[in-house]
């Protein structure tokens, strides 16, 4: 097979959705999901610097090498620079949302001496499979391996052989368990230029096949292990609680060859494992690791790394039952038992670490996170208070001093605890955002809009438009204004009755459109037209993000300002009326239970299908689930689908048609209560403890959607006495109406 080179001087692009960090090495694009090199480099402005000291050490300017395992090119880019404009870098990368946002750093930072070539390697040319990356998604991404017949989407496979390169300095494999396949289809190059050799080898099943061959070729090898994070970081960022995580490398020299300074142990044998060196055994150079429980840490931490949850705990629990005190251990623990969604676990090992370290700004903050998920609110607020002892401390701390009071209800403490911290650290977003939530929750519109804005600098995702200035309300005079897309649905639909508003201005106004409501939002009165969201934005003179409409408007009061006016695309001809007919004479009731796994309170206003399955005993109701996405397979797990009618998954305009012809919806809050809202068909709207702003704390009616009646929670988490009003409330409904209505 043909290799597949992106050559010469690449294109400037920009990934969708992903960010520019200025680093340590350079620009790039990456993704703050990405938990360990996006991560690194969102976080610290770097990756692995110990292992970029030793690469760029080993080669020089003019010279050639060959990266494997490329990936969005944190190690490429110092490479590259090393080897200058006459030197020559070849990078693999058979991940196609990878390569892409390799091109785009390598473009950002004007390195044209590299071949980017969108395969793997292995030892014989083929058609191996790879798996899709979603940058929204968290998720260990440079982790994704090649597989034979999986899912995912073709990659084409070589070898370094194929290139038959004129000269090769240095090889370097990151490639996911493939090493030993890799070094085989290279032996002609590695037999005739004796490259330097930097592999990765942190697989115990693949080590002696790769060791053996290594030795085969007369080659010297040496264990590297370089953290891949550090406190003198770029960005002098605080570690977090990956901070032990480490590289697992072999560095492989020619015969004769002199090692570089680092801290290397060597490797005697084809069976020798790293984690199995003695204690006594010194590195040449000088290592961190001087016994058998830093050793058998580090590797738990980078099992940990690998998604290894099992390994990653055994490890741990071996060395706590030396040294239960351990603080990086118990730490790491704690990560462990979180990722694995063992909750209690992890929040017994935040207390002993407490315990240890007594008011721990950062143990405080995790553990108090953990058991307000775990809706122990009120302990999660004693432990966030004893750590946050001083008015003008840590931020942070009385921001999540101050969310727990908000959740409780004691709303002045709440903002008395955000002021004190606004006057030791001015403008501080997520203090600022938070105050806002609180006084659009009390109905303090005017007070709460312009610190509304601080949402922007919290969201990673947002991009402000290059070339556009921010509009602040002022007259349009003919102007071109692009309303930004931001937010979930649910915001989009109630911000309408605001694009409709600022469309009365004597300017062209056009609206940043998500895909799923096009056909919704597309005919709102006044709208100039719509734009996609990777839209030019030297093509209009002003912007502003869609949620500061109601600030730049001046609104005060939410009575003045009805839902506007959507759009319902009609439904099949004979669809809409076969789920209708299915009723026989019973109320027609849509229900839905749970709504987008991004929003950031999910775990709150969330129900299950479980809890919404009492209302099944109400006589004289007929059940449609509007539920979208993957809630619709628990509703066929369940065994009630002759109960309850799944309207399928449509787009929201087509949604629409179907809630307009239903004689009430019961819902938890979601996008689809702002849709039903602003259709103004009656809607009952299942309230957490702790709301959205715009349903306030108290009351059974909203401004905002007048056809609304809400059910709140007593206590949080519980349901159950919610639906318990509901049903009977839906009871008398049946009553009142004697059926459909």
């Amino acid at each position: 097979m043909t290799r597949q080179p992106v050559p010469g001087k690449h294109e400037p692009s920009t990934p969708a959705g992903l960010n520019c960090w200025p680093c340590r090495e350079g620009e790039f694009f990456a993704s703050p999901h990405d938990s360990v090199i996006g991560h690194a480099l969102v976080r610290y402005g770097e990756y692995s610097p110990d292992e970029v000291r030793l690469l760029t050490t080993l080669c020089q300017p003019g010279d050639t090498v060959v990266e494997a395992g490329a990936y969005i090119g944190a190690l490429s880019v110092p490479l590259a620079r090393r080897l200058g404009p006459s030197g020559r870098l070849h990078c693999f990368e058979p991940q196609p949302d990878a390569c892409q946002v390799l091109v785009a750093n390598l473009a950002r930072n004007g390195l044209a001496q590299v071949t980017v070539h969108a395969a793997g390697l292995g030892a014989t040319a083929g058609e191996w499979r790879v798996p899709t990356i979603d940058w929204r998604v968290e998720g260990n991404h440079g982790d994704t391996a090649l597989n034979r017949s999986g899912a995912g989407r073709c990659a084409p496979v070589t070898t370094i052989d194929a290139l038959a390169l004129p000269a090769c300095r240095l090889i370097k494999a990151d490639v996911q368990g493939m090493e030993r396949a890799l070094v085989e289809g290279a032996r002609e190059t590695i037999a005739r230029h004796r490259p330097w050799l930097y592999i990765e080898n942190d697989r115990r099943e693949g080590s002696r096949p790769l060791l053996t061959a290594l030795f085969d070729l007369g080659y010297q090898v040496w264990w590297h292990l370089p953290p891949l994070y550090r406190a003198d970081n770029f960005r002098g960022a605080p570690l977090d609680r990956l901070a032990d995580v480490v590289s697992i490398n072999l560095l492989c020299a020619p015969p004769g060859a002199t090692p570089p300074p680092a801290d290397l142990f060597p490797v005697t044998d084809p069976d020798q494992w790293w984690k199995d060196l003695p204690a006594s055994c010194p590195p040449e150079t000088g290592s961190t690791m001087n016994d058998t429980d830093d050793a058998l840490f580090h590797l738990a931490a980078r099992q940990f790394g690998r998604a290894r949850l099992d390994d990653a705990r055994a490890l741990l629990d071996a060395i706590l039952e030396r040294q239960p005190d351990r603080v990086d251990a118990l730490y790491l623990l704690a990560e462990v038992h979180e990722t694995a969604d063992r909750d209690t676990a992890a929040i017994a090992c935040l207390r002993r670490l407490l315990e240890v370290m007594p008011g721990d700004r950062e143990v405080s903050l995790w553990l108090s996170g953990l058991l307000e998920r775990a809706k122990l609110t009120e302990a999660a607020l004693a432990v966030v208070a004893s750590a946050d002892t001083d008015p003008a401390g840590d931020p942070e701390l009385a921001l999540a001093h101050a969310c727990l009071l908000d959740q409780l209800g004691r709303v002045e403490p709440a903002v008395a605890r955000i002021d004190a911290a606004l006057a030791a650290s001015p403008g501080h977003p997520g203090l600022r955002f938070r105050r806002a939530m609180i006084l659009l929750g009390q109905g303090r519109l005017s007070e709460g809009w312009p610190d509304y804005t601080a949402r922007t600098e919290l969201d990673p995702a947002f991009a402000r438009p290059a070339g556009a200035a921010l509009w602040h309300g002022e007259p349009l005079a003919g102007r071109r204004l692009l309303i930004v897309a931001e937010g979930g649905h649910g915001d989009a639909i109630w911000a309408a009755r605001f694009i409709e508003a600022t469309c009365r201005q004597d300017g062209d106004v056009f609206l940043q459109m998500r895909p799923a409501l096009a056909t919704l939002l597309a005919d709102l009165r006044g709208l100039s037209g719509t734009v996609s969201l990777d839209a030019d934005p030297a093509e209009f003179d002003l912007y502003v993000p869609l949620l500061d409409l109601p600030g730049c408007l001046g609104v005060s009061d939410a009575a003045d300002w009805p839902p506007a006016s959507l759009v319902a695309r009609a439904l099949p001809e004979e669809r809409l009326p076969a789920l209708l007919a299915r009723a026989r004479g019973r109320l027609r009731v849509g229900i839905h239970w749970a709504g987008s796994e991004s929003y950031g309170n999910q775990h709150h206003r969330a129900a299950t299908l479980d809890d919404f399955l009492p209302l099944l005993a109400v006589p004289g109701v007929q059940l449609y689930s509007l539920q979208k996405g993957p809630e619709q397979a628990v509703l066929r797990d369940t065994g009630v689908g002759n109960l309850i009618i799944d309207c399928d998954d449509d787009d929201f305009s087509e949604t629409a048609a179907l809630v307009r012809e239903l004689d009430l919806v019961i819902m938890t809050d979601s996008a689809l209560a702002h849709l039903t809202g602003s259709l103004g068909v009656p809607i009952w709207n299942l309230l957490d403890i702790c709301p959205y702003w715009m349903f306030g704390r108290s009351g059974d009616t909203t401004p905002w959607y007048p056809s609304m009646r809400l059910f709140r929670q007593q206590r949080a988490g519980d349901w159950r006495g919610v639906m318990d009003a509901l049903s009977a409330a839906l009871a008398q409904r049946v009553a009142r109406n004697g059926g459909a209505g």
